[in-house]
């Protein structure tokens, strides 16, 4: 393995995350991951349900914005912990949105995106991601928050009002040209 992929790991068991390592995946030439992680459980003990696979930097960035972003910020709104996140999907073979009108390549292909669908608070009330009634406020913050702080660690950033991103969240390290972030 080399040494990026372990210090990686080394990163996440710092951060008190639970992983396995999995097969590498190799599905033609346009898809697969070399090293994956299937992500458990993150800091704080918050759930990944279901378990997703992706590759390692895409679950170190995931890991470090629940833990640095979406958990305090649960905590302020809502005076509680983060008990669960719902996942929707991590590595798949695909083309950007499911291949509608697509040729280009999903993140996804490469276990570099990983989507959200919503969260579980310790109350057990549970926030999905979707568009928020007019007097949702504290959902809407929370959303809303958790949109703008992703952008800090991930690339790519798509949510509701974006097509084909109504119930979920996708978070991505799509690398570009330009370095620059792509928050919708």
């Amino acid at each position: 393995m080399p040494l990026a992929e372990r210090q990686c790991r080394s990163e996440l068991n710092q951060l008190g995350v639970t992983f396995t390592d999995v097969e590498a995946i190799a599905n033609g030439s346009q898809c697969g991951i070399a090293y994956p992680v299937k992500l458990q459980k993150l800091s704080g003990n918050i759930d990944v349900s279901p378990d997703v696979t992706v590759n390692c930097e895409t679950a170190l960035a995931f890991a470090q914005w629940v833990q640095n972003d979406l958990a305090p910020a649960a905590r302020v709104r809502y005076l509680t912990g983060l008990k669960s996140i719902q996942t929707m999907g991590g590595y798949s073979c695909r083309r950007v949105n499911n291949g509608t009108n697509s040729r280009t390549m999903s993140e996804h292909s490469k276990g570099n995106a990983i989507d959200i669908g919503g969260f579980t608070l310790n109350t057990g009330k549970t926030i999905d991601v979707s568009r928020k009634g007019f007097f949702a406020f504290r959902e809407k913050g929370l959303l809303k928050s958790a949109r703008a702080s992703g952008c800090e660690y991930f690339n790519t950033v798509l949510g509701p009002g974006y097509p084909k991103h109504n119930d979920h969240f996708h978070f991505d390290l799509k690398q570009r040209s330009s370095d620059t972030t792509y928050c919708q």
